[in-house]
């Protein structure tokens, strides 16, 4: 076995594997192909049930409630409908029982159908017998026998069908134990010989993995002796196949490679502290040769392109940080051909930088160039702006936005360090002192303008803004202390002249009252006792009326009485009317019973009895209408009683209240007796009180003249000073409100006087007309004085006084 080869050793192991599976694979098959005839079975008796139930099941059941529909129909067409649907049915089920008795069946199977047929036959007789008795006319035997007999031959059959649909699943329970047990006998048999099969695999396996892992194991140690350094490894080949092949190329390998590594150290070495200078400066540099390959990247590129490996890889899909050495490096551009033209024409060191939307990077490129002149490659030094960069733009649009009058954009220091983080957190310390400053500024003026000298600024400042501060505390307090006084002040004159115009108002008021009364009184008086005469006359001829007037309310009480005595008529009438209808609907309901009845025995007597009951339908559905017809004229009745009931209610009142009238009239006529007598009286007492009333005249017109000329001065100093308390109320102050002087002494001085010009005697000789005048005018002056004035405490008392005086 040492001298065959490892191929051959491997086809020797796949054929005999080969062979025992196509062993175990034939056994299977037998086994599965004698399975899935059983399961076939299985398949056939199922079908075979299926068209059992759908063949004969349902049509059976059909059968037997036709034949109970049958005897139950009223009409013969009917009856002929549902007998030839009968007869299709049964002509079904004859079909299919002689197809099954050609089916090829069991001996035990081919009893069960005879069963059923008999059973059939049986049914089916009993079932002709109903539907033949029923079509001679002998409705109620054919009711007996299909529910008699008949019901139970078809429990009979019903028994039968089932016990045969029954066998049937007991035969396929069967099939399907015979079908399971040759699958677990299957499975039991190979399974067994797949074990058989894998432990001689398994032994062929290994010794042959002895005789090729073993070489091998051997190889792996020499190379790996050989990757660690040692180059003196002892290889003795024992074998003749691949693995001998090879501990004698790696001989041959191990002793080629001493010669090339002693001269590779002394490359190496002076290579190795280029690199060790390279990784230890902070900038980031590659190297690339002249095939436009990355040989070389130091530890600061490194560190950067995997810190915004996620940027790049969005921008340059084939970027990898970890796989960038000896790769081209035009994977980190986007137009790697304006880059080779670029590297191409490189003479000199240039500056560029990498065409990326989310980052700026850029880099120095400078040839690498032999003592010969030749171009070995090239080196980047890159620098990453891209946090200078942002941080420059975020600083420009807090800058602006500032410049536009918006301070509340701030410079974010979570992604910052070093000086832009200590420049980001001094300019959002100068917004965020700008801002508030200007935040207490505008409240404070937004307050002044809407009149609110209580906004002050509170915040701490230091320099120019602390001195700002000062200067607008200092202007809303000297604003509040003069508002203060000259709200003080408007009050003070705008209360006494408030007082003095109530004075002044209330005595004008009734002095112009008192002359107007007094003028008007005289000329009244004179109409007095024309106006007395006037009224004894009248009072005659209300007299004459009132006396008619109670002759007519008789009359109609009278009327009234007569109308009460109908109404009581008319209702007794409705109430018999109602009750005549009530027999009408009787002898209605009576008649459609009777017609009733006799449409049941005229279907009783059949065809002989048609004739009557179509009369009998059309007598019932007259007394039908006659009911309905009555009810209707009942319900009107009833309604015409209900309102007549109303109309005797509605008359009774009317006789109350005629009666009350007549009473009334009557004491109406003695009083205007009692004016007459009156009016005569009061003739002789006018001239005395016109005589008295002209002097009173010429007096109150003097005085009139005097309070006019004062009202109009304390009307003028009150408007001013209101015009003054409405400039100053614009203007809110922290104070507390000033108490308004009073004057109620000084009010009340002026206004008591007026009160005793108020004399009962002249208030007895005003008539309606003449209140109405007066009242009129204090209306008028009273608006004109409310509209020119506010509320106040002097006001509403003086208000109280005026509500006493009535001419």
């Amino acid at each position: 076995m040492k001298s065959i080869s490892i191929g051959k050793k491997f086809i020797i192991l796949a054929i005999f594997s080969i062979i025992a599976i196509i062993s175990i694979g034939l056994y299977g098959l037998y086994n599965i192909r004698a399975t899935f005839a059983w399961v076939g079975n299985v398949y056939n008796t199922a079908q075979d049930i299926q068209h059992i139930a759908f063949e004969m099941g349902e049509p059976l059941n059909k059968v037997h409630q036709l034949s109970l529909l049958i005897v139950t129909v009223p009409h013969q067409k009917m009856q002929l409908d549902l007998y030839e649907q009968q007869k299709k049915l049964i002509k079904q089920i004859d079909d299919t029982i002689k197809v099954w008795h050609d089916h090829v069946m069991t001996a035990k199977e081919q009893n069960r159908v005879t069963q059923v047929e008999q059973a059939w036959q049986q049914y089916k007789k009993l079932s002709s017998y109903t539907t033949e008795t029923l079509l001679e006319g002998y409705r109620e035997a054919a009711f007996m026998n299909a529910s008699g007999a008949e019901r139970q031959q078809f429990d009979v059959l019903l028994d039968v069908f089932h016990q045969w649909v029954t066998e049937y699943t007991k035969t396929a329970q069967q099939i399907q134990e015979n079908a399971n047990a040759t699958y677990y006998s299957t499975l039991t048999v190979s399974l067994v010989a797949l074990v058989v099969l894998v432990l001689l695999v398994a032994v062929f396996n290994f010794y042959t993995a002895k005789l090729i892992i073993r070489p091998l194991n051997k190889a792996v140690a020499i190379a790996n002796a050989v990757a660690n350094g040692n180059l003196n490894n002892e290889i003795i080949v024992l074998n003749h196949d691949e693995s001998g092949q090879l501990l004698q190329a790696l001989e041959r390998m191990q002793t080629q490679l001493r010669g090339k590594i002693a001269e590779e150290k002394r490359i190496t070495e002076e290579a190795l502290r280029i690199n060790q200078a390279l990784d230890s400066v902070t900038t980031s540099v590659l190297i690339a040769d002249n095939n436009y390959k990355i040989i070389y990247m130091n530890n600061a590129l490194k560190t950067l392109f995997q810190q915004e490996a996620e940027k790049l890889r969005r921008e340059l899909p084939l970027f990898d940080p970890d796989k960038l050495l000896y790769e081209p490096v035009d994977i980190l551009h986007k137009n790697p051909q304006a880059h080779r033209n670029l590297l191409k024409n490189l003479k000199a060191t240039e500056k560029a930088k990498l065409d990326l939307d989310s980052l700026v990077i850029e880099y120095m490129l400078t040839p690498v160039i032999n003592g010969n002149g030749e171009r070995l490659g090239f080196v980047k030094e890159f620098n990453n702006r891209t946090q200078e960069f942002a941080t420059e733009q975020e600083i420009n649009q807090v800058i602006h936005t500032a410049s536009q009058g918006n301070f509340t954009q701030r410079i974010r220091l979570t992604d910052k360090a070093g000086f832009f983080k200590t420049v980001s957190e001094s300019l959002n310390q100068i917004m965020d002192l700008n801002q508030q400053v200007i935040k207490d500024t505008m409240r404070m003026f937004a307050a002044l303008a809407k009149g609110d000298l209580t906004q002050t600024i509170n915040t701490l400042y230091v320099g120019e803004f602390a001195q700002l501060k000062m200067d607008a505390n200092a202007t809303v307090c000297k604003l509040t202390e003069v508002m203060g006084l000259i709200q003080k002040s408007a009050n003070m004159v705008d209360s006494v002249a408030e007082s003095l115009l109530q004075g002044n108002t209330s005595l004008s008021q009734r002095t112009e009252e008192q002359a107007a009364a007094l003028e008007e009184t005289a000329a009244s008086i004179e109409e007095m006792t024309s106006i007395v005469q006037q009224n004894a006359e009248n009072a005659r001829q209300a007299n004459e009326l009132a006396m008619n007037a109670r002759k007519d309310a008789q009359e109609g009480g009278d009327v009234v009485n007569a109308t009460i005595a109908a109404m009581v008529n008319i209702n007794t009438s409705s109430k018999r009317v109602t009750d005549i209808i009530g027999v009408i609907n009787d002898i209605a309901f009576q008649t459609n019973l009777l017609a009733l009845n006799a449409a049941v025995e005229a279907a009783r007597a059949g065809e002989q009895g048609r004739g009557f009951a179509v009369v009998a339908a059309e007598v019932r559905n007259l007394a039908q209408r006659s009911a309905e017809a009555a009810k209707e004229i009942k319900t009107l009745i009833e309604d015409s009683v209900n309102k007549v009931n109303e109309g005797s209610v509605l008359v009774n009142q009317s006789g109350a209240t005629l009666q009350r009238i007549f009473l009334a009239v009557k004491k109406v006529s003695d009083i205007i007796a009692e004016i007459t007598a009156a009016s005569q009286e009061q003739a002789a007492g006018i001239h005395q009180v016109n005589k008295a009333i002209s002097q009173m005249d010429e007096m109150t017109q003097q005085n009139s003249n005097m309070v006019s000329q004062a009202k109009e001065a304390s009307e003028i100093m009150r408007e001013q000073a209101s015009q003054l308390m409405k400039h100053t109320a614009f203007f809110r102050l922290s104070t507390t409100e000033l108490p308004s002087p009073t004057h109620n002494t000084t009010v009340e001085q002026v206004t008591k006087p007026v009160k005793k010009i108020n004399t009962p005697s002249v208030k007895q000789v005003h008539y309606q007309h003449l209140e109405n005048l007066h009242a009129q005018q204090n209306a008028k002056k009273a608006s004109k004085l409310a509209s020119s004035t506010y509320s106040s405490p002097t006001r509403a008392k003086v208000k109280k006084e005026d509500d006493w005086e009535d001419f």
